[in-house]
């Protein structure tokens, strides 16, 4: 086909004008900076990077994975997903929460407060906390402690028994064995309970006292006051103070001698004898064979009975009179004075 002169320049000055016009941007405000892959943000600027999606904000820094958030602002992560306030952390697995704060975990679920932290078991509760724990159940306060083995409780609170766990006030700290306190405290110990004034002390074995205090003991109980002192076997007493003694029980007093055998006494002494019983007066002497009497004085005797005056005499037989006076005889009978004389 031939061309005219004037024909070949109107189409090349077409075909000029095709590659000379710059090709619309979709956004007039857009700079895009040179990345490997990716798209542009609505504010024109974009930080190179490996791979991701754009943000609102303009801003997206380097990540190997992820997704992003509103605030323009992701973290690096190995996977994830993104939260409502930008902020994503490192962790291995989880989901994302409302507050936009993630903490690393194995696995677990998120909570409604945005704070879900390392469990290897559970569920969440209400309250949007979640500790971890070994096997149990979430309570109706929110809160789950970290548990070997057991139940919730009406209150909330589960003591935790083989690691640590977090506390009320949002703090995980990291111990060998224990459990966690209301102050957000957990100290490191060996074995034992916590405390309300949130300080565990190391000790062997027992129970925690209402003052938080719980000293070292072999074997025994905790007291009302807060302190137990060592012993070998025994019971506290209500003024918080056992002694050491081989066997008995304690008293009102507090206070529990040592002994052989017997009973306590209601004025809390208890004197040593080989047999017999103990008397209103708290004193009990020692006796081969007989009975007390209402003065709480007890005489040595062969054989016989006592009388109202609490005074029994040694006899060879007989009986007492009314007056608590019996004379020794050979033989006879009584008599109304008290007086019986000898017969042939």
């Amino acid at each position: 086909m031939l061309y005219k002169k004037s024909d070949l320049f109107t189409l090349f000055d077409q075909t000029v004008r095709t590659f000379d016009e710059p090709k619309p941007l979709n956004n007039p405000r857009t700079a895009l900076v040179q990345f490997t892959s990716g798209q542009d943000v609505e504010t024109g600027t974009l930080v190179q990077f490996t791979s991701g999606q754009d943000v609102e904000t303009g801003t997206l820094v380097q990540v190997t994975s992820g997704q992003d958030v509103e605030t323009g602002t992701l973290v690096q992560v190995t996977s994830g997903q993104d939260v409502e306030t930008g902020t994503l952390v490192q962790f291995t697995s989880g989901q994302d929460v409302e507050t936009g704060t993630l903490v690393q975990v194995t696995s677990g679920q998120d909570v409604e407060t945005g704070t879900l932290v390392q469990v290897t078991s559970g569920q969440d509760v209400e309250t949007g906390t979640l500790v971890q724990v070994t096997s149990g159940q979430d309570v109706e306060t929110g809160t789950l402690v970290q548990v070997t083995s057991g139940q919730d409780v009406e209150t909330g609170t589960l003591v935790q028994v083989t690691s640590g766990q977090d506390v009320e006030t949002g703090t995980l700290v990291q111990v060998t064995s224990g459990q966690d306190v209301e102050t957000g405290t957990l100290v490191q110990v060996t074995s034992g309970q916590d405390v309300e004034t949130g300080t565990l002390v190391q000790f062997t074995s027992g129970q925690d006292v209402e003052t938080g205090t719980l000293v070292q003991f072999t074997s025994g109980q905790d007291v009302e006051t807060g302190t137990l002192v060592q012993f070998t076997s025994g019971q506290d007493v209500e003024t918080g103070t056992l002694v050491q003694v081989t066997s008995g029980q304690d008293v009102e007093t507090g206070t529990l001698v040592q002994f052989t055998s017997g009973q306590d006494v209601e004025t809390g002494t208890l004197v040593q004898f080989t047999s017999g019983q103990d008397v209103e007066t708290g004193t009990l002497v020692q006796v081969t064979s007989g009975q007390d009497v209402e003065t709480g004085t007890l005489v040595q005797v062969t054989s016989g009975q006592d009388v109202e005056t609490g005074t029994l005499v040694q006899v060879t037989s007989g009986q007492d009179v009314e007056t608590g006076t019996l004379v020794q005889v050979t033989s006879g009978q009584d008599v109304e004075t008290g007086t019986t004389h000898g017969l042939k």
